[in-house]
């Protein structure tokens, strides 16, 4: 396999590695807020925290997208430096102001979401946290282009421990309920960001150049309507369930996405991490349709199979770290996890749309399929509730998926291997269909039957030829390499 794919793999395993390790020092949180919040209280929680991240992607930007493609496009290190630092900088002064203006409404925002001003000041210090978070945006990008895998995971780690320990200090020792949920992300932000922030300046210089950030903005702005449509898509189902039934619904529902979105956070995050500074320069290799089938393949291969573990065992997980009135959120975890599965694949089928600066075909389909999630989230929660909401977000990523396929092979002609990506999606669908139809009173029993299909995919594809020798003895010479230090 080629140098490129070698890399891609290489870091992307300590993405995924870290990834793990952060989410499962953050899942702690969820036994911890089930037990110590009610489900209206994690839905107060929940809607707080997505008001302000739908606010704080305007002014972002979409920088750091741009930071990758303008990284690559200059020849020499100065130039390379300059786009750096006028991005942090940039970065810097747009949300010092933001943050001084948006707590001018933050009563607002309460009122209009909960009916009083009563948690106007979780909003502004959810604020304070999350501009404070914006500004390390470059710096983490950076440490990407320079494929500083392990010190970027190693930060990711430190805050989300840091995080972890102030809110359960918080919430569960001190009882501090939402206050104490939203603290420990502030502390933590103020104390590390600085540190980050300045540490790369140092490095790369304070320079600014207002050419430079004229270009990035003009090739980012279309990604900030990108972005609110796919906030809209991932999160506007909460707002509907608030509208249309109770805080405790979103709380449920909110539990539910969390572990749907794992298929995102643990498979999808972690590889775009590198693939988004990858994508740029396997575009114009000679291989590049031989390494793009490779990398989707397998990609689809993660997910489908992360996706497949996640529906068959989440009853058993939720009944385990969760009080009883969050158990019916394990009936919409299969869907939110399939839905997941396509928006990962939008990974791969973007590529040629970022490398040929289409980003407004990314905004046009983003935008429109926020519209038809507004429109389906009317009609199913107002008669479905929580099934409604899930359904609304799985038909809403199929048509993101649909269409950036459709775009994506307009602009460039790739000859995807379908036929064999499409044997994991067939054979993980059906072990799902076939498992909901068993019904046997032994929940043990009932555990071993799912692992037995696990096993038994395993091995069709293998006889379906599905694995391939040379991608088998690949894998086992990186995990080797990991593990030992050498290869077998």
């Amino acid at each position: 396999m080629s140098n490129q794919l070698h890399g891609l793999v290489t870091h992307a395993a300590i993405y995924w590695l870290g990834t793990i390790l952060s989410k499962m020092v953050g899942f702690i949180l969820i036994p911890i807020y089930t037990h110590n919040l009610t489900t209206s209280d994690y839905g107060t929680l929940e809607l707080i925290q997505l008001t302000t991240d739908v606010i704080g992607m305007a002014v972002g930007m979409q920088l750091s997208a741009a930071t990758f493609k303008f990284y690559h496009a200059k020849s020499n290190s100065s130039d390379k430096s300059i786009v750096i630092s006028t991005a942090i900088l940039t970065l810097i002064i747009v949300t010092t102001i933001s943050f001084i203006l948006i707590n001018i409404f933050t009563d607002t925002l309460s009122n209009i979401l909960f009916g009083n001003e009563d948690n106007d000041y979780l909003f502004q210090i959810m604020f304070f946290a999350f501009f404070l978070g914006m500004a390390q945006q470059i710096p983490m990008s950076y440490l990407r282009i320079q494929e500083k895998s392990k010190t970027f995971i190693t930060i990711e780690v430190i805050q989300i421990t840091s995080i972890l320990t102030l809110n359960v200090f918080f919430v569960a020792y001190l009882q501090l309920s939402v206050f104490g949920a939203v603290l420990g992300a502030a502390i933590t932000n103020a104390i590390i960001v600085p540190i980050i922030v300045i540490k790369t300046l140092r490095k790369v210089g304070v320079k600014y150049d207002i050419n430079v950030i004229k270009d990035m903005l003009k090739y980012s702005l279309p990604l900030i309507p990108a972005t609110t449509g796919m906030f809209v898509l991932h999160f506007s189902d909460r707002y509907f369930l608030n509208h249309y039934t109770t805080l405790a619904e979103v709380g449920v529902y909110a539990l539910a996405y969390k572990f749907g979105y794992l298929i995102s956070n643990l498979i999808a995050q972690p590889f775009g991490l590198i693939w988004e500074n990858k994508l740029f320069i396997i575009y114009n290799m000679e291989n590049r349709d031989e390494l793009y089938n490779k990398i989707f393949t397998w990609f689809t291969f993660m997910l489908i199979g992360a996706a497949l573990v996640l529906s068959l065992f989440i009853d058993n997980i939720i009944m385990i770290i969760a009080n009883e009135e969050y158990w019916s959120a394990s009936h919409y975890v299969p869907i939110i996890a399939f839905s997941y599965v396509f928006n990962g694949l939008n990974l791969i089928f973007n590529a040629p749309l970022y490398v040929n600066k289409k980003t407004h075909i990314i905004a046009f389909i983003n935008i429109s399929a926020a519209i038809i999630n507004i429109i389906l989230n009317y009609f199913l929660v107002r008669k479905y509730g929580i099934m409604g909401a899930a359904i609304s977000t799985l038909l809403s990523f199929a048509y993101i998926y649909t269409c950036t396929y459709y775009y994506s092979i307009r602009v460039t002609k790739i000859n995807w291997e379908w036929p064999r990506a499409f044997k994991p999606i067939i054979l993980g669908l059906t072990i799902i269909i076939i498992c909901n139809q068993i019904n046997v009173d032994s929940q043990l029993l009932m555990i071993v039957i799912k692992f037995s299909f696990l096993i038994t995919m395993l091995i069709l594809l293998l006889l379906f030829g599905f694995f391939r020798k040379e991608e088998i003895l690949f894998i086992k010479e990186r995990a080797s390499l990991m593990l030992n230090g050498k290869p077998k």
